[in-house]
């Protein structure tokens, strides 16, 4: 996570702000993936959500967020925001 934050921020600085962003919210269930796999992967987790937070016109991405433990995200935005 330490690296992503760091591109991240690279990439932000150099797409610079300006000053309208957008929020986006997604969700991605693992209940298709196989139980064989998933115990041979190593996957504990059932459910990811992420938030990003994007600007509207360079189109960078500003900040990101990810949860496997809660079933609403709602508050993260604030977070990321």
């Amino acid at each position: 996570m330490r690296e992503l934050r760091s591109l991240l921020r690279r990439s932000a600085e150099q797409a610079g702000w300006s000053g309208t962003a957008a929020i986006d919210a997604s969700g991605f269930q693992r209940d298709q993936t196989s139980y064989h796999y998933r115990n041979r992967a190593g996957f504990s987790f059932h459910k990811l959500k992420t938030t990003i937070l994007v600007d509207t016109e360079s189109l960078a991405i500003k900040d990101v967020h990810f949860t496997t433990k809660r079933k609403w995200d709602g508050h993260i935005g604030l977070q990321v925001y």
